[in-house]
């Protein structure tokens, strides 16, 4: 989520010190749709919003198991976000600052920069 040239992000509770974008894992025999909406409800509290585009997808190898992450940038009404029980905290960040996060995936800065680029796009 982008509002104001700032993107939601979190501090990962099991990982003090360390960010994510909401989100998270499909489950064994789960839609990715139902599974992103489920997510998002659970990490803060979103259960409407619109996806505007897909703005990035990574695959790596982490302790020999295949990983794969997708990001969209997505329109929604923030006055009902609040952080679950997966963020102590949520920040709202200007592009220009987050390099001074330490973020749990690496290709994060660069997967939010592209939404960044995204959202100015269609303004």
């Amino acid at each position: 989520m982008i509002k104001d040239n700032k993107c939601l992000i979190g501090e990962d509770d099991a990982h003090p010190g360390r960010w994510a974008l909401p989100g998270g894992r499909i489950d064994k025999g789960e839609d990715r749709e139902i599974a992103f909406r489920r997510e998002l409800i659970e990490e803060i509290n979103l259960s409407e919003f619109k996806v505007i585009e897909l703005i990035d997808y990574h695959a790596w190898h982490n302790n020999e198991i295949a990983r794969a992450s997708v990001i969209f940038l997505i329109e929604a009404d923030i006055d009902t976000i609040q952080a679950g029980e997966e963020f102590s905290q949520l920040k709202w960040v200007e592009e220009k600052d987050l390099d001074n996060y330490n973020f749990i995936w690496d290709h994060a800065v660069q997967a939010i920069k592209k939404g960044f680029k995204v959202y100015r796009n269609i303004q």
